[in-house]
């Protein structure tokens, strides 16, 4: 199932790393957004079931936007996502726009892009790789 996280409790940890972007959709802080360098490098909602460019996760939004409105993408680091993680978990890009779950729940010709590792049940330590190849049937 993908996490649940508290948009309002979505802060970054210890060495944190952030990117300013400009938003090209509605996003909730803590969605996952990959940049859309089709449309001038703009954020939009990273998607695993999608194509490969949009599984290309670059970050997790730190504030909710509109589509043209500014925004703050944590690229590294630790974050806290506002749920309880499982301790040794790798959480990647499901097939929900924004989301994230755990890697056993990746589906048939997903991308897989890990998104980060619970080092603890509060924050996520952010990875961010892959996004190359599809799960096979």
């Amino acid at each position: 199932p993908e996490l649940t996280m508290t948009s309002t409790a979505v802060v970054p940890g210890s060495g944190a790393v952030s990117q300013d972007v400009t938003f090209g959709a509605t996003v909730a802080a803590g969605e996952l957004v990959y940049l859309d360098t089709s449309a001038s490098n703009v954020a939009k909602l990273a998607d695993a079931d999608d194509t490969q460019a949009t599984a290309q996760c670059y970050g997790m939004a730190l504030n909710s936007g509109g589509s043209g409105q500014p925004g703050k993408v944590i690229t590294g680091g630790y974050v806290t996502v506002g749920a309880v993680l499982t301790v040794g978990q790798l959480y990647i890009l499901s097939g929900g726009a924004g989301k994230m779950c755990p890697a056993s729940d990746l589906a048939t010709n997903d991308w897989t892009f890990v998104i980060g590792l619970a080092v603890t049940t509060s924050p996520l330590f952010l990875i961010l790789k892959g996004g190359f190849v599809q799960k096979a049937a």
